[in-house]
């Protein structure tokens, strides 16, 4: 379930800075997928978080209600994202659901004091996560799906917010088992040290996903948009020479030299005219 959020956290950087002209393809919302992986997810965690014909214990109570809510609250953000108008809408039904998961995890019964804080952390990062994708949503974007719904590419320093909360609840999520908590409990290690580890592992993960997609917008985006190819029969495209096949966009010096060759042109052309009025008379 860690590498869970921490592959959410992945999911919504691309959309972010990659995926916007995708979803715009899809003719969806970024909402419909997300609750549609919360209700399968949900599903899923109904029927497995506790082991059939074994006593039910606190933990396997609280994680099947879990389940139980995300089914649930994902069908309404299925139907909330259902087009209206002609167009997708957006809601907060994935971010409430996170809420209230961080909720539930930071109360979380454990053995172990160590375990406990480290759980506590957990929900309440998780919780910064959901509260955090509710006001991008509600307020940074206001239901718009990017900042600047002509350009696909702008974002806003806020957005960045979300997905980091999601890889640093997934790390301390997963590196609070059992196992871990009694080893560092047993070494004497804190529970402020142990956390600061795994948010600076969070931190070097989401900086290596940026980098990743950086690289790959750098080299799969053309800077300047593409000309259409030229007839290859054809000698001049807008006065300006072919060079294989391929149209050589005229730039400002080309442009001076060919104003001054016009210039000089038209001088020349209006002496043959005085000489030619001369020799007539």
């Amino acid at each position: 379930m860690g590498s869970a959020f921490i592959g959410y956290g992945i999911v919504l950087t691309l959309l972010l800075l990659v995926g916007q002209f995708w979803l715009r393809r899809t003719g969806r919302s970024q909402e419909f997928f997300d609750s549609l992986i919360i209700a399968a997810w949900g599903c899923v965690n109904t029927f497995t978080e506790h082991r059939w014909g074994g006593p039910w214990v606190h933990n396997d109570l609280q994680h099947t209600a879990m389940g139980i809510i995300w089914w649930c609250a994902g069908l309404v953000g299925i139907w909330l994202s259902r087009k209206r108008d002609g167009r997708p809408k957006r809601n907060v039904i994935p971010g409430v659901v996170i809420l209230l998961t961080g909720y539930a995890m930071s109360s979380h019964p454990q053995n172990l004091p160590l375990s406990t804080m480290v759980h506590t952390v957990f929900g309440y990062t998780l919780m910064g996560a959901g509260l955090t994708r509710i006001i991008e949503i509600s307020f940074v974007l206001q239901d718009k799906n990017t900042v600047d719904d002509k350009d696909g590419e702008a974002t806003n320093s806020f957005q960045y917010l979300p997905p980091f909360l999601l890889y640093a609840s997934g790390f301390l999520f997963m590196g609070a088992t059992e196992e871990q908590m009694q080893l560092l409990s047993d070494a004497g290690v804190t529970h402020v040290a142990y956390i600061l580890i795994l948010y600076s592992i969070a931190f070097l993960l989401f900086l290596f996903v940026n980098m990743l997609l950086h690289l790959y917008a750098v080299h799969a985006w053309p800077t300047t948009p593409s000309k259409p190819r030229p007839d290859p029969e054809s000698q001049h495209v807008n006065g300006a020479a072919l060079a294989n096949g391929h149209a050589r966009i005229p730039n400002a010096a080309d442009r001076q030299i060919r104003d001054a060759e016009e210039f000089e042109l038209e001088g020349l052309m209006s002496d043959d005219e005085d000489v030619g009025k001369d020799a007539h008379r």
